[in-house]
């Protein structure tokens, strides 16, 4: 996704979240039936009397008539004047006694498009005695502008687009939902998943599939009239969370170890002679054994890459070619230990050490963190899953920026995972806080396994006292956030949806 408002959009400077998201959306809708038509007219894979077969049929009219349609319908009447009926009634109620008087009067005006009524009122002494009522009602009629949208019309002439050129079923990828306007404000994104769920929702024929990163995206908005967007767990659902596929050390480094490979053979062809090969003598994109050894001293130095970029395949592939840049991108001598964990903490700080600044309650809470990464020589942290909203929010920047990595939950402890989430801080500045040096006399290369013999409270990031109010169900006897969605919304327990009760506590706690 990217940045696709029309230049002339006709709101001006004071465009609203909403018109701006239904601009991005009618763009993104042009260019898919765009691309659609594309796709069926100039197939490369087709033979030359194919797509002449093609250009001539009865198929090309109708698809020219539907892109037509499909874009006539995306250039939307932005604003339209509706009118709205407002009244007005006014009571009026003024009594005194003899020996002096008190005049009272209350205003009272309502719309049918506020939520509230407008009170307004005044209060009077006087010497006059006099008693009277009455009341007027005033109507009149207004303009609002709303944005008229189409949302049916655009689904059925995009399922007619789809049998028009014979497909069956169509999914739609959207990669790199969370730049959606994202240097603006992230609430676009579920304007933006609000469209596509009246679009495309109930139909049998697309399916929309999203790729994002988690923490960063926001798929919907919840406001006092309801909840606007995609709910995750009810409209979508996650297939695959690509930064926990590959856990084990086993598969990051053979997953690793084919992706650098094949990285090798696209930029220089000469390395695919290296590849293994089928019984057809076909390119595989695997490497033979032992090929990194003749970039490594030591072949399982890959894995210190495969840490450094917190197993996410573009972090991976950023660092190889840092590496790679810093040593000239030659292989000669090969690549040692020591040298590439220095490029991996230089590279760590280069990118991220402005990130941590940029926020006093992240900067605070890293710095809690490196403290307890300094005292204990492991990556691993904990943070108590009853932490305060402040905790939780900076932990979840630095999350988002890649400085800390959740823990696979087989490496920890079940006692540990009732009552802490943990987490891996980032390996570059595991080597600043430990020293790179002193790292390379250990056998393992990151300390980070926990077992029920070790003193996990020097894992525990320690917080500062906070208020905070804690949940307690008495049925289950589970403690809880009160930001828990089911009790946010109904009172009820996330763990067994019973009602829940609320228990007041302060205390000085870990994290």
């Amino acid at each position: 996704m990217r940045d696709c408002i029309p230049s002339a959009s006709g709101y001006g400077e004071a465009i609203s979240d909403e018109h701006r998201a239904v601009d991005y959306f009618y763009e993104f809708i042009r260019k898919f039936a765009s691309q659609l038509f594309d796709e069926y007219t100039d197939n490369t894979d087709l033979s030359p009397l194919q797509r002449l077969i093609r250009v001539f049929s009865g198929n090309r009219d109708v698809l020219d008539s539907l892109v037509l349609d499909i874009h006539e319908i995306a250039e939307y009447t932005p604003l339209r004047k509706v009118p709205v009926k407002s009244t007005e009634t006014r009571g009026i109620n003024v009594s005194a006694t003899h020996e002096g008087g008190i005049a009272a009067s209350i205003g009272i005006e309502s719309n049918p498009e506020s939520i509230l009524p407008t009170y307004n009122g005044n209060l009077e002494v006087g010497s006059d005695a006099c008693s009277q009522s009455g009341s007027s009602t005033e109507e009149s009629v207004d303009y609002v502008f709303e944005s008229a949208r189409r949302y049916q019309p655009l689904r059925k002439k995009l399922e007619e687009m789809m049998r028009a050129v014979d497909v069956k079923h169509l999914y739609v990828l959207i990669d790199e939902w969370a730049d959606i306007n994202r240097l603006r404000d992230d609430k676009i994104q579920a304007f933006f998943a609000e469209l596509l769920r009246k679009t495309f929702g109930g139909s049998s024929l697309i399916t929309i599939k999203i790729a994002s990163i988690k923490g960063v995206a926001n798929f919907n908005e919840w406001r006092p009239q309801g909840g606007i967007g995609l709910e995750l767990g009810a409209d979508i659902f996650v297939a695959c969370d690509l930064d926990q596929v590959y856990c084990s050390e086993e598969n990051a480094f053979a997953f690793y170890a084919e992706m650098m490979f094949k990285r090798l053979c696209k930029v220089d062809s000469r390395v695919k002679q290296y590849s293994q090969t089928n019984e057809l003598g076909e390119f595989l994109g695997k490497p033979p054994e032992g090929f990194f050894s003749y970039i490594f001293k030591d072949e399982k130095s890959l894995i210190d890459l495969v840490h450094g970029s917190g197993r996410i395949p573009r972090d991976f592939i950023q660092l190889f070619c840092y590496c790679a840049h810093e040593k000239q991108f030659g292989i000669s001598p090969k690549w040692r230990k020591g040298e590439l964990l220095k490029l991996i903490k230089d590279h760590s700080i280069r990118t991220k050490d402005e990130v941590v600044g940029a926020s006093a309650g992240r900067s605070s809470l890293f710095t809690k963190i490196i403290d307890v990464v300094k005292n204990t020589g492991s990556r691993v942290f904990l943070i108590r899953k009853e932490c305060n909203e402040e905790t939780r929010a900076a932990l979840t920047e630095l999350y988002n920026f890649r400085l800390v990595h959740p823990m696979d939950a087989s490496k920890v402890p079940s006692f540990l995972r009732r009552k802490y989430n943990c987490y891996y801080a980032d390996f570059g500045y595991f080597l600043e806080a430990y020293g790179e040096f002193e790292l390379r006399k250990q056998e393992a290369t990151c300390p980070i396994e926990l077992d029920g013999s070790q003193d996990f409270t020097e894992y525990v990031v320690e917080l500062s006292q906070k208020r905070q109010q804690s949940i307690i169900c008495v049925h289950c006897t589970n403690r809880f956030s009160a930001t828990e969605r089911s009790y946010y919304k109904k009172g009820l327990c996330p763990g067994c949806f019973n009602f829940a009760t609320v228990e007041e506590k302060v205390e000085s706690r870990a994290g």
